[in-house]
């Protein structure tokens, strides 16, 4: 049989269901010529075998698109086999750095399940209890404490942790193993990846050494604190890590106050001298010398010190202070020069008074020569007053010589009235014109007092003349004198050697630029004074300090910067008086 098909083209080479397509074209060809059902029966088959052809394509393209698929499935599932690989090898080096972590720690690590048995440990805490890591599964926490104390104590605070908090601690335990262990203990939860508590992990520390050394540290400290002399602990940093009570009581501060709270310069004076001291001790070892040091209350107080070089039992550094007080030293040294320099002082105005003696006689012989060829009235009362001045040179320059000879003069009856009235004319003819002098009227029933008369015209007089000079653009000077009684239990201080009783009190009072609260304290000291050099010598209120004390008497004084000054001067009275204002003192 020919099979013939104009239709199909020659120019291709028909493969598969191509193929097969030409033969069913062709048989369809035979059919249409009227060929026998036989060949439909074909065309059905051919029909069939090419859709067979086509799945077989489209099977192949499947297993082709699969092959592709496997292949890119093996080498993605190789790069994820060396990532897992990788970081299993990184898990486990940490888990070996982890291992080895705990191994060497200083500190005990247990892990504790729910029923609070070991189910972990490191070396160290094995080694705390004396047990080996393996045997962690039959221990219980209960064999730390004591099932009682456990029970009632330790477990409600783990339950806690339980619960989820963070962690709680230090636990204190105490071990009987042939030792006594003092522990401290903390315990922290395992949280797993979905927030779950699963264990405990407690981290135990033995501090049996700690409390050793604290132990021993306080009984030093009992005995460092009978030690008279202040001893001071500081590092290098500066701070202050022990104060012994000497200390406290020398620097006013409390041990707690300054205990790493405050550096060394809160206790010295100079910044430079504590620097030098330091290096010298750096260089050294030690320095000892007196300096300067400061209380609480900002005070001066001058010690005698030893600065040395220490190391604790670690090798750290420190800084050892002991001091001890000298400040009445420094007052005994002080006051030992000034009797020195008034030695010096008394040997030269012995001589000075000798010529000065000489120069007073002849003025007092020519005041007296002019009164008798004087009769201007204004004339004659100034030569009264040279006359009165000579007389007080005299009586002053005669002073000078007995107290350089030490010759003490008899106390007579003293009328204030009469010296007050000298002070007040002298005052309003030699001070400033800018400067009004006002006495107050004296009560006609004055007290009279027992004294030497020059000494206290020399007392009054002084204070006037301190006061003119703290007026220097004009102001008020102000006199005034009454009868008062001191009495015990009042707002100030009766000195020691003065007696509650009668006494005249003379107030002298300024509008003057004032004083300070320092200056007061220091202004009867000798030598000191506020003015420029060349205008005092600091022995004026000195002198009038001493001869106050010398009356048995007493001095007060008010003042403020700006707003004038108030000296209240308190002589004893003769005889007790009848009457008078009372005035409230303590007495010591």
């Amino acid at each position: 049989m020919r099979f013939m098909d104009t239709n199909v083209s020659n120019t291709e080479t028909p493969i598969g269901g191509s193929v097969l397509r030409h033969v069913i074209s062709a048989l369809a060809h035979t059919v249409k010529m009227g060929e026998p059902v036989k060949v439909a029966q074909l065309y059905d088959l051919m029909k069939q075998a090419e859709q067979l052809a086509d799945y077989t394509v489209s099977l192949e393209q499947t297993v082709f698109d699969l092959n592709v698929i496997l292949s890119t499935t093996i080498e993605h599932s190789a790069t994820i086999e060396d990532s897992l690989m990788s970081q299993r090898d990184a898990d486990m080096q940490r888990h070996q750095q982890y291992e080895a972590i705990l191994n060497v720690a200083q500190e005990g690590v247990l892990v504790i399940d729910r029923s609070y048995r070991g189910v972990a440990c490191n070396p160290f805490f094995a080694s705390l209890f004396g047990v080996s890591v393996d045997e962690m599964g039959a221990w219980s926490l209960d064999q730390i404490w004591g099932g009682g104390v456990f029970a009632s104590d330790i477990q409600p605070e783990l339950e806690r942790v339980w619960m989820g908090h963070t962690s709680v601690g230090p636990l204190s335990a105490m071990m009987v193993g042939g030792r006594r262990q003092f522990l401290e203990c903390w315990f922290y939860p395992f949280v797993m990846a979905n927030g779950e508590i699963t264990h405990l992990i407690g981290v135990f520390r033995d501090v049996t050494e700690h409390r050793r050394v604290l132990a021993q540290l306080h009984q030093h400290t009992l005995y460092l604190d009978k030690v008279r002399d202040a001893i001071v602990v500081i590092g290098l940093d500066r701070m202050i890590y022990y104060f012994n009570r000497s200390a406290e009581e020398l620097y006013g501060w409390n041990r707690s106050q300054m205990t790493q709270h405050h550096p060394i310069e809160s206790l010295v004076q100079s910044m430079d001298k504590l620097t030098m001291i330091l290096e010298a001790v750096s260089e050294h070892g030690s320095w000892r010398g007196e300096m300067l040091h400061v209380n609480k209350n900002r005070k001066n107080v001058w010690v005698d010190s030893q600065w040395s070089h220490i190391e604790s039992a670690d090798g750290t550094p420190f800084v050892l202070i002991a001091t001890h007080d000298i400040s009445e030293k420094k007052v005994l040294e002080q006051q030992f020069l000034q009797i020195q320099r008034m030695e010096g002082i008394g040997a030269v105005a012995s001589g000075i008074a000798h010529d000065l003696n000489n120069v007073l006689s002849a003025l007092f012989m020519s005041v007296r020569l002019l009164k008798g060829n004087c009769k201007d009235e204004k004339s004659l009362q100034i030569l009264d007053l040279l006359d009165n001045s000579a007389k007080r040179g005299v009586n002053l320059v005669r002073q000078i010589l007995e107290f350089t000879r030490g010759i003490d003069r008899d106390e007579v009856s003293v009328h204030l009235k009469g010296i007050l009235r000298e002070i007040q004319s002298f005052a309003k003819t030699t001070f400033p014109k800018t400067i009004v002098v006002d006495l107050m009227p004296i009560p006609g029933d004055l007290w009279v007092i027992l004294g030497n008369p020059t000494q206290i015209h020399q007392v009054i007089l002084n204070i006037c003349v301190n006061a003119k000079d703290a007026m220097l653009m004009g102001g008020k000077l102000v006199m005034a004198v009454g009868n008062v009684v001191v009495v015990p239990e009042a707002h100030i201080t009766l000195p020691e050697y003065c007696q509650p009783g009668p006494y005249v009190r003379i107030e002298i009072s300024d509008t003057g630029k004032g004083m300070s609260p320092a200056t007061i304290d220091r202004i009867f000291d000798p030598f000191f004074t506020t003015k420029a050099t060349g205008k005092g010598t600091g022995l004026g209120l000195s002198t009038v300090h001493t001869i106050i004390k010398n009356h048995r008497g007493f001095i007060e004084v008010h003042s403020e910067l700006n707003n004038g000054s108030t000296f209240s001067i308190y002589f004893p009275a003769q005889r007790p008086p009848m009457d008078g204002a009372p005035l409230k003192l303590d007495s010591k």
